[in-house]
């Protein structure tokens, strides 16, 4: 599980606010907000707040655990850690020196319909951020030799993940409520997809879904937004969009109240009440979200 800082936090409403009013047209310009749309489907979300010196970047693709190949539980949260394996142009090694030396920070995660990747850095190095970003939507080092490195990796986060008190009773709930969809399975996979998942697979699942047109770049931070947008223009803009498979369409079956029993390795007793709420695109995802956060407070 990763912690979500407070810019990170602001940015993941403003990409869900973004997905829940659609995507149609630019909105007009204002002196802090802009909003657009490139010709290869690019959105670009840019608002400046001046409250430090700093920008933070986050690119959202729309593609998540429920895009999983059934035979490959995982798969889309394995391609998050292969982007950080690098490019033709910049080794991982590279990347994460770069990253470092700009004295920011930068972290991935993958959720049940978007995979997101954010930087933050001082404001002065948004370019060096955006180059990186672009060079990662057109291709990644996702080779066998890299991807065997990368495999022990994910594998030990996996079993890290999974022997967390409590884990299998959640995994029971989602099952349950999501039986026969993409989401009833928990996106960070197994060992054994892992085991069987080769490079020219996952080179052939960036080139599914890893394009200009299925993804949302959002720059918050000491920037002004038109120049921030020809600085994304410049880097972006000659990347082809590409034809986008279709996400598979979710039928959950209907819930019948169930009542699980389960002795865990949980320290304290824990009594839980679960819901089904309404996904992204339905026009109860806002209030629910908003409900959420108010019941868990």
């Amino acid at each position: 599980m990763l912690t979500v800082a407070p810019i990170r936090l602001l940015l993941a409403i403003l990409v869900t606010l973004g997905f829940a009013l659609g995507t149609a047209s630019a909105t007009a310009p204002t002196s802090d907000f802009l909003d657009t749309t490139l010709p290869n489907g690019l959105r670009v979300v840019i608002v400046r707040n001046r409250i430090a010196p700093v920008v933070a970047t986050e690119m959202t693709y729309l593609v998540g655990s429920r895009d999983d190949p059934p035979q490959f539980p995982g798969m889309a949260h394995a391609q998050e850690h292969m982007m950080y394996r690098g490019t033709h142009n910049i080794s991982g090694a590279e990347l994460g020196t770069i990253a470092t030396a700009l004295g920011g920070d930068f972290n991935a995660q993958t959720k049940e319909t978007t995979t997101q990747y954010s930087f933050t850095v001082p404001a002065a190095d948004l370019e060096v951020i955006l180059r990186i970003e672009a060079d990662r939507m057109r291709a990644i080092n996702d080779d066998q030799s890299a991807w065997q490195i990368e495999r022990g990796a994910i594998e030990q986060e996996v079993a890290a993940d999974l022997s967390q008190p409590g884990n299998d009773f959640f995994d029971h709930v989602r099952a349950i409520a999501f039986r026969g969809t993409g989401y009833e399975h928990d996106g960070v996979g197994t060992k054994a997809a892992f085991d069987r998942l080769t490079g020219s697979e996952l080179q052939a699942f960036h080139a599914r879904w890893y394009a200009p047109n299925n993804a949302v770049l959002v720059i918050a931070g000491d920037v002004e937004p038109t120049v921030a947008l020809a600085q994304v223009r410049a880097h972006f803009a000659a990347i082809p969009r590409r034809p986008i498979a279709s996400h598979a369409i979710a039928h959950p079956p209907t819930i019948q109240r169930t009542v699980l029993h389960e002795r865990s390795t949980m320290i304290y007793p824990l009594a839980t009440v679960a819901y089904r709420f309404p996904g992204i695109s339905d026009r109860d995802f806002l209030p629910s979200y908003v409900l959420q956060a108010m019941l868990g407070s």
